[in-house]
């Protein structure tokens, strides 16, 4: 039984106190919670990083809409000012012609000099081929007409 009791006192003597026990124990318990700490400070970090690149790479998709307007509205002028451009070029135009058109009008041409011969029909007279001898043609010049027979022709 001595042995016994003398074993139990040394096997006692290496046991750690219980003070030593929760020392042991708070020391891994401070050094679990250190990890952790660091584990999630570099997730974090991670995590904060990640949204930083998202967030940039959709300002970077995003349209810029105030942009945008001011173009869509510089180009909506521009257009408007070639509108109203083209509208008084043709307009012009327009005007020309009409003036021509005016010009060589039958009032005008006789007015120049020129006389309008037709046929016994009033079908207009654009060359000898058509009339014959003896057929009597319509002459309209700018102040008033004649009749004329056809003697001769060439």
């Amino acid at each position: 039984l001595r042995a016994r009791m003398q074993r139990l006192d040394l096997l006692a003597a290496r046991l750690p106190s219980p003070a030593q026990q929760m020392s042991r124990a708070r020391l891994h318990l401070d050094h679990l919670a250190a990890r952790l700490n660091a584990a999630f400070e570099r997730l974090r970090t991670q995590r904060h990083e990640h949204t930083q690149r998202a967030s940039l790479r959709l300002q970077a998709a995003r349209p810029d809409l105030a942009g945008r307007s001011r173009e869509l509205a510089h180009l909506g002028q521009r257009l408007a000012a070639a509108g109203a451009a083209t509208v008084r070029s043709r307009r012009d135009n327009l005007l020309t012609l009409e003036t021509h058109l005016l010009h060589l009008g039958p009032q005008d041409v006789l007015r120049r000099g020129f006389s309008i011969v037709r046929g016994a029909g009033g079908e207009v007279v654009r060359a000898s081929t058509q009339i014959s001898r003896g057929d009597t043609l319509r002459i309209d010049f700018h102040a008033g007409w004649a009749r004329a027979d056809v003697v001769d022709k060439g």
